[in-house]
């Protein structure tokens, strides 16, 4: 939905699920924009970068409670000074 409103924007999309990983490799496949990453959330995030923006569609919501304060705390961190 990101790249539909914003197709020049330059993106990471971050999954653990294999099923997940390969649909989304599979739908952006072709475009040099955008880098799909296995990682597990439940561990910290890796020094990827600085962000405008960090959209979660279906990531997020299967974390613990207490994982998602911190992970939330994390993506705070690389947020450009007027990201959202």
């Amino acid at each position: 939905m990101v790249l539909q409103a914003r197709p020049q924007a330059e993106g990471i999309g971050i999954g653990f699920s294999p099923t997940m990983l390969q649909g989304a490799r599979e739908r952006l496949a072709g475009r040099a924009n955008v880098t799909i990453i296995e990682h597990d959330l439940d561990n910290p995030l890796a020094e990827i970068g600085r962000f405008d923006a960090v959209v979660s569609g279906f990531a997020i919501h299967h974390c613990e409670h207490a994982r998602k304060r911190s992970l939330y705390e994390e993506i705070f961190q690389r947020l450009n000074p007027a990201g959202v």
